[in-house]
């Protein structure tokens, strides 16, 4: 499909379309007085397309031509410019394509640069076209035109060899140089990217100008790492040449550090780089999609689909990465804007038909892929997406018919391959899907979810160690969480249940705490059959995410498993009171109130669950055996009906309907039915059924004869039992298998602790004491377990009853730390502060000189009022323990709250030296630079603060509250989590700069309607510019000595001098038009700053500030405006001079 511009509207679409297809004079001449005429800027293809028509139809363009047609185009577009400048040269016109190109205020450098070049060659000015080209090159080694340039004007250069070693870098075949230096480099990629990795290994070790630390030869280094997905050494080799290397080696580093998994040093590099050329917006992309920070990504998405650059594919790949991630939303914004000018398109509808059969509307899925078969039935992404709807439709044949068309043509076509996977995977065929997924990994060896496939393939085919040697390296390259929970997942699907458990206990060692990880810990010990593990492992995920119904159905399986039906119980209630429309769960708590014998309440349970899910049977068969039980055998049969109806092949619940007409006394009946089902499916279950029925009707031979002849098929233990029963003289078979309790031992003391402190962790306070009680009661009263009772009775308000523990546990060991540790947490959660202290000592008297006993101590004597005692027994503890961090940031508060700002700020730097990621500690040292005055300081805790990946809500409006107390508004605005709001768009700013200049000019009123009628100006577009010109740009705290204070009040002396504002006292909010045209600012949102804090200026409480006294002397009036135009300050250090002066 080609790559088409995406317009506005149908209407700038069609005219692009006419300007590129045949035209005569009198059509050009109108198409080109309309795009003059058009109020605001023109789409840039269509400016392109208007300069080649005109040359097309005339053979020449003017030069007062060219710069009307330029000067539609917007700021930031550069291309038209360029294509006029590419004309202009052609036809000789030098100074004209000169100026067209020196007023253009792009910032896309690059293809500056390369217009620049073509310009002076053009010109023959070999001096700044070789310096231009060579500026290009720095930003795009691979541009084949600035090589052909630079080797014809400047010969003596090594172009030809430079090309040569750029060619072997990315693959391709040339001419060894001949420079020695340059062909060393030309041999080590051109041996790696041929394959011979060893060689070229060896040649660059060994060259000299590696040795010496040649900046080139080192970045071959480090692509050749990157090459082998060795990310730390080449970021580390990155790292060290970046600053002296050109810029297209930091954007190497950049995307580096993406693929490595560090998105926000990447982040860090961009913006030292540039926010526009494509390069940069894409590796944004993937470093805000690392990130997880949806506002950045969406944002940074616009940005991408804004440039000049971007057509149908770009849009398409964004769409299609949003539908893969869940964001229909967000991808239906995209789509609409496609629509409005390419809706014929076939990448429009190939992208549609992805939206639509990620909806589930199949149907209208292909009839937007049919529609793109008509339009372009010869191209393979179109063909992909036919077949793919077609396998979505279970029409497999025909999906494998069309992908192997589109293989056929091309072997290695991405997305076919990938259709291609997904069919061999649903068909089941191993061998093929091996093949295949190796085909895709040949191509691209990053492919996560190919390589999660073939997992499973090698798994299915029987080879177990090569399926987890894939999986491990899955982690390898990319050790994201999602891929985590994927690796995890498929080892327990593939039946790996001890290597997944024990690749939960390595992660678990190297990530954060992640309920989903803990779950499927807890997932392969049930598997394994380690219910007591499993229970504890679900009760630590519930402990992380204690509102997941998932996480508490399953620890109530394996509560149910071990035979804890309290627990299990409980459990399952949880289950379904976070989660009221999950029949699964419903059915599960049927089965425990089943075994507590309460069959009311397990039918109304089972109710539940055939209203949420009427189509399963499950829930049906249970009521009829609970009614069957009860000897309620006609409403047992109403539901088997039910399920006879729904699943008539279900031999099951034929089988039960044999054994209900057989107890509710209707033998003969039941001995007939069960002769049928067993002559259909000879199965042991059958077998004994219809031996019952025999029983039933008095035949005990038959009944022998029917089990004897199905033991001779099958051995297994129920046959046999059968028919020991019927030997031994037994009048019926009993087939109920006798359920299965889980023997208590000692083992189970520690389970039930650690168990009662996780459900202590989520609230379930009732689960915890029923959890600990029963650790208690196997091991005796065992200290720690007293304790942990302790802490239970304390969270749930009972202090009474925890106090009587603790006193009856200490009268009969008094020589015991924990116990006295545990009474003073008592006396403590009392407030009897004194008490606490007291007992707090003895534990320590005792032996018990723990940091945390300190750290307790501390706390009792700030209950005191004894704070500086309270920060020595904090500093005791964190010299004790000088690797706790936490306990080291409780101390930093402490001396902050008390106001020792330096000593705090030293245990800051310690904890951040050794882990520079702890938020809160950044947050303390945001508090504590904020209170020293030093502002460099608060923007350094901002930078750390933003490069933090487990941030918490609370902490992010804590961190808000710091930065907008410190000054730094705009830091604070980004950080907030809510949708950025939404930025007035250009037409509007320009539209109401215009404004600005004529009302200041004609001394109106620049929201005055009349005088905006005469602009030009009505209906919606008047009341834009008018609401963005009356909305205010807020101004955060003033910090005196920071870079914005600084900064704004030297525009406050200028502006105020500028306009003779004499009257700052009476008239603080300075006319925004007055300040925008007076400043040349280029900006309005500057001039609204500006004027905003001169008013926040005039009505806040000055700081003293007694080094301003050296000022005095000049003073010669006592208005502000004297004392700025004499002092030459702005407007809040003039006020702090009038504080000095006695006036305020």
């Amino acid at each position: 499909m080609d790559n088409l511009p995406v317009f506005g509207s149908s209407e700038e679409y069609r005219t692009w379309k006419v300007l590129n297809g045949k035209l005569s004079d009198k059509r050009l001449d109108s198409i080109h007085s309309k795009i003059l005429e058009a109020d605001g800027y023109v789409h840039p293809a269509i400016l392109i397309a208007l300069m080649d028509a005109l040359l097309k139809v005339y053979g020449s363009v003017s030069e007062t031509t060219m710069k009307s047609i330029v000067s539609k185009a917007r700021p930031q577009d550069c291309s038209p410019a360029i294509r006029a400048t590419e004309i202009l040269v052609s036809e000789g016109e030098i100074t004209a394509a000169a100026q067209i190109l020196s007023r253009n205020s792009s910032k896309d450098m690059f293809h500056r640069y390369l217009a620049e070049a073509e310009l002076y060659h053009g010109e023959g000015d070999r001096l700044n076209s070789v310096t231009s080209a060579k500026k290009g090159l720095d930003l795009d080694p691979s541009s084949r035109r600035l090589y052909e340039i630079l080797k014809e004007d400047d010969p003596m250069g090594q172009w030809a060899d430079r090309e040569a070693v750029q060619s072997a870098y990315e693959g391709k075949q040339a001419d060894e140089p001949s420079d020695v230096r340059l062909r060393q480099l030309y041999r080590i990629y051109s041996s790696w990217f041929s394959g011979y990795k060893d060689r070229a290994t060896e040649l660059l070790v060994s060259s000299e100008f590696y040795k010496d630390g040649d900046w080139e030869f080192q970045l071959a280094s480090a692509r050749l790492s990157v090459d082998e997905k060795d990310w730390i050494s080449a970021k580390m080799v990155y790292d060290k040449i970046a600053k002296k290397a050109p810029a297209y080696v930091s954007y190497e580093a950049a995307e580096t550090y993406v693929s490595g998994h560090d998105p926000s040093r990447a982040l860090d590099i961009y913006d030292e780089l540039d926010q526009i050329s494509v390069r940069s917006m894409k590796g944004r992309i993937a470093a805000y999609a690392q990130l997880g920070s949806a506002n950045d990504l969406m944002n940074a998405f616009h940005d991408y689909l804004d440039n000049e650059y971007s057509g149908t594919k770009e849009y398409s790949d964004i769409i299609d990465m949003l539908v893969s991630t869940g964001n229909q939303d967000q991808a239906k914004v995209f789509l609409d804007r496609m629509a409005d000018s390419n809706r014929k398109d076939p990448s429009y509808l190939v992208s549609y038909s992805n939206y639509l059969l990620s909806r589930g509307d199949i149907r209208g899925a292909k009839k937007a892929s049919k529609e793109a078969m008509h339009r372009a039935k010869d191209d393979s992404a179109v063909r992909v997406m036919a077949a793919r709807i077609k396998l979505i439709s279970d029409d497999l044949k025909g999906a494998e018919r069309d992908c192997d068309k589109v293989l056929s043509d091309d072997p290695d076509d991405w997305e076919a391959l990938m259709l291609k996977k997904d069919i061999l995977v649903k068909k089941e065929d191993v061998s093929g899907a091996l093949e295949v997924c190796r085909r895709i990994l040949e191509l691209d060896s990053n492919d996560v979810s190919t390589m999660l496939d073939l997992s499973n393939a090698l798994s299915s085919s029987g080879d177990m160690n090569g399926a987890m040697l894939n999986l491990r390296n899955v982690l390898r390259i990319q050790p994201s969480r999602e891929n985590v929970v994927a690796v995890v997942g498929s080892m327990i699907e593939s039946g790996m249940y001890k290597e997944a458990m024990y690749l939960c206990y390595d992660l678990e060692k190297d990530i954060p705490a992640d309920p989903v990880v803990r779950r499927l810990r807890g997932n392969a010990e049930y598997c394994l059959g380690d219910y007591t593990k499993s229970s504890v492992s679900y009760a630590a995920a519930a402990e992380l995410s204690p509102y997941d119904p998932v996480i508490w159905h399953s620890k109530g399986m394996a509560d149910e498993a071990r035979g804890d039906l309290e627990s299990a119980e409980e459990s399952y209630n949880r289950a379904v009171l976070l989660d009221l429309n999950e029949s699964e769960y419903w059915i599960s708590k049927a089965a425990i109130q089943e075994k507590f014998e309460d069959p009311y309440g397990a039918i109304e349970s089972l109710n539940r669950a055939i209203e949420l899910d009427p189509e399963s049977i499950y829930p049906m068969v249970r009521k009829a055996a609970i009614l069957e039980k009860a000897g309620r055998y006609e409403e047992a049969m109403y539901f088997l009906d039910l399920c006879s109806v729904t699943q008539p092949d279900n031999v099951d619940v034929a089988l039960m309907i044999c054994r209900v007409l057989r107890e509710s006394g209707q033998e003969e009946k039941a001995l007939e039915r069960a002769q049928e089902i067993h002559n259909k499916v000879k199965s042991d279950d059958s077998a004994i059924e219809l031996a019952s029925c025999y029983l039933a009707n008095g035949q005990r031979t038959g009944a022998v004869r029917i089990i004897e002849a199905a033991m001779e098929k099958s051995d297994s233990s129920s046959l046999r039992l059968a028919l020991d029963a019927i030997e031994g003289g037994s009048s019926a078979i009993e087939t109920e298998p006798e359920e299965f309790v889980e023997e208590v031992s000692m083992d189970d003391a520690p389970a039930a602790a650690a168990i009662a402190e996780s459900l202590l962790a989520v609230g379930d306070y009732k689960g915890a004491l029923r959890s600990i009680d029963r650790a208690i009661a196997i091991a005796g009263e065992e200290t720690g377990y007293i304790c942990i009772k302790c802490t239970i009775l304390l969270t749930m308000g009972e202090p009474r009853t925890a106090e009587d523990l603790m006193t009856d546990a200490i009268r009969k060991d008094e020589k015991n730390p924990l116990l006295h540790e545990a009474m003073g947490d008592v006396k403590y959660h009392k407030s009897e502060y004194r008490a606490a202290l007291q007992e707090y000592e003895k534990a320590i008297s005792l032996g018990l000189a723990l940091p945390e006993i300190l750290i307790k101590k501390g706390d009792a004597q700030q209950g005191l009022g004894y704070y500086d005692r309270a920060i020595d027994s904090y500093t005791m503890a964190v010299n004790r323990d000088t690797g706790n961090l936490e306990m080291r940031l409780a101390l930093a508060e402490k001396l902050f709250d008390r106001g020792y700002l330096s000593r705090a700020d030293k245990q800051v730097d310690i904890i951040l030296e050794r882990n520079p990621g702890y938020v809160d500690a950044i947050i303390l040292m945001a508090r504590i630079k904020s209170n020293l005055r030093k502002d460099a300081g608060v923007s350094e805790a901002y930078d750390r603060f933003r490069i933090c990946t487990e941030v918490t809500d609370d902490q992010n409006s804590e961190m808000i509250e710091v930065l907008e107390r410190a000054g730094h508004d705009a830091e604070a605005n980004r950080l907030r989590k809510v949708e950025p709001e939404k930025p007035e768009s250009t037409k509007v700013k320009r539209d109401a700069e215009k404004v600005l200049r004529r009302a200041y000019v004609s001394r109106s009123s620049p929201t005055d309607d009349d005088f905006l009628n005469s602009l030009g100006f009505e209906g919606q577009a008047m009341e834009d510019v008018k609401r963005y010109i009356l909305k205010d740009a807020p101004y955060g705290d003033i910090v005196p000595g920071s870079t914005e204070f600084q900064k704004q009040e030297r525009a406050s002396n200028e502006i105020i001098l500028k306009l003779n504002w004499r009257d700052l006292e009476t008239r603080p909010k300075l006319p925004l038009a007055a300040v925008f045209v007076s400043g040349s600012f280029r900006d309005v949102d500057e001039a609204k700053r500006l004027v905003s804090y001169i008013n926040k200026a005039m009505n806040a409480d000055v700081i003293r500030d007694d080094s301003l006294k050296m000022v005095l002397g000049r003073v010669q009036g006592t208005s502000l405006f004297e004392i700025i135009r004499v002092c030459k300050v702005g407007v809040y250090q003039a006020r702090q001079i009038q504080l000095l002066m006695g006036i305020q």
